[in-house]
């Protein structure tokens, strides 16, 4: 949502080509903007006029959404203004690339034994790619391995871009269960948080001191056999975990996939259970001191979502708490 209050949202379209494995997932994706009356305000478009970027396939997953300005959407940090948004994607790697991904399934491959690599790219609004970042060019397959129990046919398979308060940006990859920050300037890795402290985590993203936030599903958490989420706060200078929330027992916390948390300013933690739709804050001496849970349930379309994924669901992807001052029209 931009401070003028209009949305920003993804949608998918139909391309005729199918992603990975599945003819009933079809991307890429578009991102729209929103205003609060549901009417369509702005479509991105490519330089064939068609809506979404402005390169061949992009299969764009998440897109972060940018700071309003009074006469267009620009990036959080000018002077990068017209650059809006910072979509995630996946772009097939080369055979030889591929044939240093390391661990996954055997045999998971997609269709031709292809592996897509993830990249985040920062795009105008006219749909120009002004930066792009492949992970296979700076990561190590050899130290950001797929975990075991999931397919090959994406790697790392990166679920959240956030930019930090440098410019840099932020990049979480679920299957590798890492987190690391890119410097923009040159494509390296300044820091990584690994699986020794996460698993198959989700919106890692950084807190007003520096440190790092970020929800760690812990579907499968190398130290334990039972699984169990937590939020974890991480100080990326040395790694150090300063705070952890986890229930007791702690599988009574869980969400194998999807989820969030937001450091709220009274100094609590806002968090969202995605994969049951529980929305609910803490204190800092993880006091549950106000709880939602979604009353709505719904089935994932064909072809969407892990086997887990079946039958009605309350699942919600993130969620964010607003002052009532950032929501003036409520």
């Amino acid at each position: 949502m931009t401070p003028s209050g209009r949305r920003m949202t993804s949608d998918v379209r139909p391309t005729g080509r199918p992603r990975f494995t599945d003819p009933e997932v079809l991307l890429p994706l578009t991102h729209r903007r929103i205003d609060l009356g549901g009417r369509l305000v702005f479509l991105p478009r490519n330089r064939a006029g068609h809506p979404g970027p402005g390169h061949d396939n992009p299969r764009t997953l998440i897109v972060q959404a940018a700071k309003e300005q009074p006469t267009r959407l620009c990036s959080k940090r000018p002077p990068r203004c017209p650059p809006a948004v910072a979509p995630l994607g996946v772009e097939p790697l080369g055979a030889a690339d591929a044939a240093r991904i390391r661990g996954g399934i055997p045999g998971s491959e997609a269709p031709g034994g292809v592996i897509h690599g993830d990249v985040v790219y920062e795009l105008t609004w006219d749909g120009d790619v002004v930066w792009r970042w492949a992970a296979i060019d700076h990561l190590n397959p050899e130290l950001t391995t797929l975990n075991p129990h999931f397919a090959r046919e994406h790697w790392p398979m990166a679920n959240t871009v956030n930019e930090l308060r440098d410019g840099g940006i932020v990049v979480g990859f679920r299957s590798a269960s890492t987190t690391v920050a890119v410097d923009r300037t040159d494509g390296s890795v300044r820091w990584r948080i690994g699986p020794d402290v996460l698993a198959q985590q989700h919106y890692p993203h950084e807190l007003a001191d520096g440190n790092i936030l970020v929800f760690d599903n812990g579907t499968y958490r190398d130290t334990t056999s039972v699984p169990y989420s937590r939020v974890v706060e991480i100080d990326p200078a040395d790694g150090r975990t300063v705070w952890t929330y986890e229930d007791n027992p702690p599988q009574n916390f869980y969400s194998p996939y999807m989820s969030s948390a937001q450091r709220l300013p009274n100094g609590n933690t806002f968090i969202a259970e995605g994969s049951f739709g529980r929305l609910f804050e803490v204190t800092p001496d993880g006091d549950v001191v106000w709880e939602f849970v979604v009353p709505e349930f719904g089935a994932f379309g064909r072809g969407v979502g892990l086997e887990s994924s079946r039958g009605a669901q309350n699942a919600v992807f993130r969620a964010y708490r607003y002052s009532a001052e950032q929501i003036p029209w409520l």
